[in-house]
């Protein structure tokens, strides 16, 4: 079978061309073959795709849809519901993201689909010293970085011992000897902060299927994480779940999130800091995850 996936597969920036990379990878060690002519399966990202029509099976993978009132949501919506009409079928990241475009954009719940999680390599689980936490972000205002620092330092005047290191690019920075801000990390430098870390830490409120919880527990490392969107599909048993107001599928100010519990993400904070916990990241396997591509491949050149 000859796949391609329309996308610059090299912009290491970007999480979901890093996933994109990988799943190319992990697809070609069960035997497929990337080409861009004449592909059996073409899969997108809402772009790219047009010339394959007609020609090839389009499926477009959806990454979450906007529905943020302070934005052009209807607008910047059209060009996914676009792509959706003219693939033969599509790929959510995970049940959250499809019940999110069955009610908000009302889609038929009859297209052909699967729900695919995001994946990536696993890491050797050979433990080294923790000397830190880590939060990873792309931070915008629902990300709730504010709520985590300020979690980290009830934290810190309560005993904890360690180190927060913050990635990604923060604009407002709180200095503290305690915090480190490390800017954008990818590959190895990244594993190594991962490797030394004790657990991540993602308060975003409504995300879909957030890449950097995929790399924590990857990585062999539990999180701490709100339970609105679909996250807490990635984490399952691997962290510790903190209450959230979800999304009830209507329009709303994403940027202005709801308080959450600083408290309860304090008293997480300690229960990973005192108890071992064990990961199960098979189900975000990159080998798995393409395992379900695969397959989901050949129902689609199977069904006329």
């Amino acid at each position: 079978m000859k796949f391609f996936i329309p996308e610059d597969l090299s912009n290491i920036k970007s999480g979901k061309h890093k996933f994109l990379r990988q799943l190319k990878d992990a697809l070609l060690d069960y035997g497929l073959v990337f080409k861009k002519s004449n592909p059996d399966i073409v899969l997108h990202l809402g772009r790219g795709y047009r010339e394959f029509i007609g020609k090839s099976k389009t499926i477009c993978r959806l990454d979450g849809l906007e529905f943020n009132i302070k934005k052009s949501y209807k607008k910047q919506n059209k060009k996914a519901m676009k792509a959706i009409e003219h693939s033969d079928a599509v790929v959510f990241q995970n049940q959250f993201c499809a019940e999110a475009y069955f009610k908000f954009l009302k889609i038929d719940r009859n297209i052909l689909h699967a729900c695919i999680l995001n994946g990536a390599f696993l890491k050797d689980k050979t433990r080294d010293e923790s000397f830190h936490i880590v939060a990873n972000c792309k931070w915008r205002p629902h990300k709730r970085l504010d709520d985590i620092i300020s979690c980290f330092l009830m934290a810190r005047d309560r005993g904890f011992p360690l180190d927060l290191i913050i990635t990604g690019d923060v604009k407002k920075k709180i200095k503290n000897k305690n915090i480190r801000y490390l800017g954008w990390l990818s590959g190895k430098k990244l594993d190594r902060v991962l490797s030394r870390s004790l657990f991540g830490i993602h308060l975003a409120w409504i995300d879909w299927c957030p890449n950097s919880v995929v790399e924590y527990i990857c990585n062999n490392k539990p999180v701490i994480y709100s339970n609105s969107g679909g996250t807490k599909y990635v984490v399952k048993k691997n962290g510790v779940s903190i209450d959230d107001v979800d999304w009830n599928f209507d329009p709303l100010d994403l940027y202005n999130p709801p308080k959450i519990n600083r408290e309860k993400v304090v008293d997480a904070m300690f229960y990973l800091l005192n108890r071992k916990v064990e990961i199960d990241n098979s189900h975000i396997d990159i080998s798995n995850i393409a395992q379900k591509y695969k397959k989901f491949f050949e129902e689609v050149l199977s069904n006329e």
